[in-house]
């Protein structure tokens, strides 16, 4: 399998790029034997997933959750690996942990994160609305339709919109 260089740019906004609908409709009960955190790396997986191809070398960094997040992240790379029958890692080499506060890259990916999910929750509509956030979010939203997802390989930006099953 011919492989091109790793890619300069890790995937640090990939997940967080990711934009979550309605949490509070989520039921962990029935889908995430009642674990938030599992929720929470499974939506790593379907952020990421559909945006890994096996021509590429992946070196992913995430935000640090919790104390908990080693294992967790251990068993996100297995998975993903696994899921696209790279057994030796030789697609994603790696997937680790960063403190957001260290990475210029990640905080923009948390403000940007941050306004969508501020669009989503409809905030603006509401009285006592941030109008700093506002102009923010009108900014966004005259770049890009920031209401449905992209396409699956967008090159500068992607948005993925994820509607919880019922």
């Amino acid at each position: 399998m011919l492989r091109r260089s790793p890619i300069s740019t890790p995937l640090y906004s990939s997940a967080a790029s990711d934009v979550y609908k309605r949490q509070d409709k989520l039921n962990h009960a029935k889908y995430n034997n009642d674990d938030y955190d599992l929720w929470y790396y499974k939506m790593y997986f379907r952020t990421l997933d559909p945006i890994i191809r096996q021509e590429n070398e992946y070196h992913i960094l995430v935000d640090i959750k919790d104390t908990k997040g080693g294992k967790r992240i251990q068993k996100l790379k297995e998975v993903m690996c696994n899921n696209i029958y790279d057994f030796n890692g030789e697609v994603i080499t790696h997937i680790g942990q960063i403190n957001s506060a260290e990475s210029e890259i990640l905080q923009l990916a948390d403000l940007l994160n941050g306004a969508l999910a501020y669009h989503y929750r409809n905030l603006e509509m509401k009285d006592m609305t941030n109008k700093g956030k506002i102009e923010f979010v009108k900014a966004l939203q005259k770049k890009r339709n920031i209401d449905k997802s992209t396409a699956r390989y967008e090159s500068k930006f992607n948005l993925f919109v994820w509607e919880p099953r019922k």
